[in-house]
This record gives C-alpha cells, sequence and structure tokens, in this order.
C-alpha cells in the first residue's frame, strides 16, 4: 500500500509539471505568432521603405542628368559662337586676301 501511495505522488507531480510545460508552450507558440505578425509587418515596412527609396535613386537620377544637360548647354552655345567667329574671322581675311 505504501509503494502506491509513493507512486500517486509522483504521478500527481509529474501530472502537474507537464500541464505547467503544456502552459508554456502554450504562451511560447501564442509569443512565436506575435513575433510571426511583428516579423511580416517589418517586412512589409521595409518593402516600402526600398520601394521609396528605390524611386528617391530614380529622381536623383533623373535630376542629375537634366542637371548635365544644362551645364552642356551654356558650353555647346560658346562652342557655336566661337565657330562663328572664327568662321567670321576666316572668312574677312580670305576676302581681304582675294581683293
Amino acid at each position: 500500500m505504501e509503494q502506491n501511495c509513493k507512486d500517486c505522488v509522483l504521478i500527481n507531480n509529474l501530472d502537474r509539471r507537464v500541464n505547467a510545460l503544456e502552459n508554456e508552450v502554450e504562451e511560447i507558440k501564442k509569443e512565436i505568432s506575435d513575433i510571426k505578425q511583428l516579423n511580416a509587418r517589418a517586412e512589409e515596412k521595409f518593402d516600402r521603405i526600398f520601394n521609396i527609396l528605390e524611386t528617391i535613386q530614380k529622381t536623383i537620377d533623373k535630376i542629375a542628368s537634366k542637371i548635365e544637360e544644362l551645364e552642356k548647354k551654356p558650353a555647346m552655345h560658346w562652342d557655336t559662337i566661337i565657330t562663328a567667329l572664327i568662321t567670321g574671322a576666316v572668312a574677312f581675311l580670305l576676302a581681304k586676301i582675294l581683293k
């Protein structure tokens, strides 16, 4: 009889420990679920951030190319003016020489 009581105590202790473990497992499952949801939201936010950064990069590239075009335009005008002046000077000298 005494052996049975010892077994009963062990079984009761094991039952309590198993119940405690089951509760802990359920809490851990809930925490994991919460973490998964947070992770999904974070990934969504990162995707939006990267899309915004990509848009910003494209805009910066467009602005840079427009700046380059604007920087080239005055140089192109000066080249045209200098060419016209040289052509005029050569034409003037040729006219003087040929007269």
